[in-house]
């Protein structure tokens, strides 16, 4: 209830509480994460979302979280980023948004080859898919290479 009414001070210590009663109930650390991020405390929350994971490493939604709270700091947490996306993008290899997002991080990093094919994936998973066409539009360009897309293949 606090977390909804905006009264995160009060939701986070809850969260503490409940931490307490039951340190392996995985939604706790998750919904704390996320209470974090909303607070602008970002090391925190990842570090929230990481023992999240440890509990449930087959959470999609905190690979989603997680993952887009690095890309607000590629230059501080890319490396960790793309190792997170590589692990989700294993385990969910049909999730479009990952291998959109997957392709952001690796153009913010400068590896247009590795963007191409990640917009390329998510594409493919979803033709319909506006926002990875965009992107996989502008990285052909920046590549000059034809754009081949995945319906016509």
């Amino acid at each position: 209830m606090y977390a909804r009414t905006g009264q995160r001070d009060k939701a986070i210590k809850l969260y503490q509480w409940s931490l307490m009663a039951n340190a392996g109930y995985d939604e706790i650390y998750f919904n704390q994460a996320t209470v974090l991020m909303q607070m602008g405390k970002i090391p925190e929350a990842i570090q929230y979302y990481r023992l999240c994971l440890a509990i449930n490493p087959l959470s999609r939604e905190v690979y989603n979280a997680l993952t887009a709270l690095y890309l607000k700091d590629i230059a501080r947490y890319g490396a960790e980023a793309e190792q997170y996306y590589r692990h989700a993008l294993e385990l969910f290899p049909q999730d479009k948004d990952l291998w959109n997002n997957y392709g952001y991080l690796e153009t913010q990093r400068g590896s247009m080859q590795e963007a191409f094919h990640a917009y390329s994936k998510a594409l493919e998973i979803d033709p319909a898919f506006e926002m990875a066409k965009k992107n996989l539009e502008a990285i052909a360009a920046k590549l000059k290479s034809p754009l081949i897309h995945p319906s016509n293949c």
